[in-house]
């Protein structure tokens, strides 16, 4: 409730799903500049469909553990679709064959509330068919507390769950960058360096002792952003793993905004996204919170408070361009442009493993131009149909337009 009141949308509606759209294009639309020849110069906005809960051990829906569903998306001229198909479904294979012939190139997944466990073997063939197809997943990372009203399970958003479908060569999104909550540490020690034979003995010596009591002790916890880094860090990762920074605003995970805006080395995988209607929640993201951690000004609250009063989305985007860490360093200009994977993928693109290049610019430094040119575009959250539905299909990202995305 608190989600559709923010966006403008009575709860008890019973066109609320459509009245949310329409209420969403009108943010979109708004800034556009008057000028603008058309929608492909300016780009459009990624809808994001949640399926439903499947029953692992049947494949069959349970809509009691379901939190919410997605309608099907008009305005194709302001929309492209993603699907949501969830792979323990008996059809998901079919869903996902069907979803590309209609266009569709994202998968948007929540595991914490679908009951999907991305490192599960039995994923594999879905992997297989998403790496034939070249579909990308979406997936959300860290701990979920929004979408609990069915199932959740917060250990199902471990980063590391993610090594299985990269390891199968999926292109893989993780959604907010992990930024919230803990997870068990699975993966193995690190081992030996291969020329230190002391060190592999001493190893080789201790492992089943080391084993057994592994197997008793109680699995470490790590911080989920770092697990993340941690993915972020293999070399054998770039040009499949990515984050977005949907939600990142968020009070609860404003402390991880200094190392993730010092990070600049992975920004150019890093892409822009709103996790709408969030940010129209004002109780979620504290600007005040943001002034006490050097990340904005007294004075940049100001006007940016003032924004959100007429556009969240606006909002959201101002504010993350404005964010810069107590080290100087702000989100880089490719941030908040159509990285060249994505663009792959929508336009057509079998293989979205793109070699992705860090931009040049200064983070910022074209805040106005870069509104201007329809830059805080957002994609909509509060939808989802069990089919991973959404009728706007097409799309034609440009080089100098943001690609939103967000869960």
């Amino acid at each position: 409730m608190a989600f559709l009141g923010a966006s403008g949308v009575g709860g008890t509606d019973p066109n609320a799903d459509m009245k949310y759209l329409d209420i969403l294009r009108e943010l979109i639309e708004w800034q556009r500049p008057a000028n603008a020849a058309d929608n492909k110069q300016h780009g459009r906005c990624m809808l994001l469909p949640f399926d439903m809960y499947y029953d692992k051990k049947t494949g069959e829906p349970n809509p009691a553990l379901t939190g919410f569903h997605v309608p099907a998306a008009k305005y194709p001229e302001s929309f492209v679709a993603a699907m949501s198909v969830h792979p323990y479904r008996k059809d998901a294979i079919q869903q996902l064959e069907k979803w590309h012939a209609a266009g569709s190139r994202v998968i948007k997944w929540l595991p914490n509330s679908m009951g999907i466990d991305p490192s599960d073997e039995k994923c594999i063939p879905y992997y297989t068919k998403c790496k034939e197809l070249g579909l990308a997943i979406l997936c959300h990372t860290g701990q979920e507390h929004s979408v609990d009203a069915g199932f959740l399970d917060n250990e199902l958003g471990n980063p590391l769950h993610l090594r299985l479908p990269l390891d199968m060569g999926v292109t893989v999104i993780a959604a907010h960058c992990a930024t919230e909550g803990d997870c068990c540490d699975t993966d193995p020690l690190k081992p030996a360096a291969p020329h230190d034979h002391k060190q592999l003995h001493d190893q080789k010596q201790a492992a089943p002792t080391a084993a057994a009591a592994a197997a008793k002790a109680k699995p470490k916890r790590a911080d989920n952003f770092d697990l993340f880094l941690r993915l972020m860090d293999e070399k054998k990762y770039e040009g499949l793993l990515y984050g977005d920074i949907s939600a990142i605003t968020a009070f609860r995970r404003v402390q991880y905004l200094p190392r993730l805006l010092d990070r600049t080395d992975i920004h150019h995988r890093l892409i822009f996204g709103t996790d709408y209607p969030v940010p129209a929640v004002y109780v979620v993201v504290w600007t005040r919170k943001l002034v006490s951690a050097g990340l904005i000004t007294t004075e940049e609250r100001t006007i940016i408070d003032s924004i959100y009063k007429h556009n969240a989305l606006l909002f959201d985007f101002v504010l993350k361009r404005t964010l810069k860490s107590p080290n100087g360093n702000k989100f880089t200009d490719c941030i908040f442009q159509t990285p060249p994977f994505l663009k792959a993928l929508l336009n057509g693109g079998g293989d979205a493993k793109v070699a992705a290049k860090p931009s040049t610019g200064s983070a910022g430094s074209d805040q106005k131009a870069e509104a201007g040119s329809g830059g805080a575009s957002a994609a909509a959250k509060a939808s989802g149909s069990g089919s991973g539905s959404g009728d706007a299909k097409s799309a034609d990202a440009k080089s100098d337009v943001s690609a939103a995305i967000t869960q």
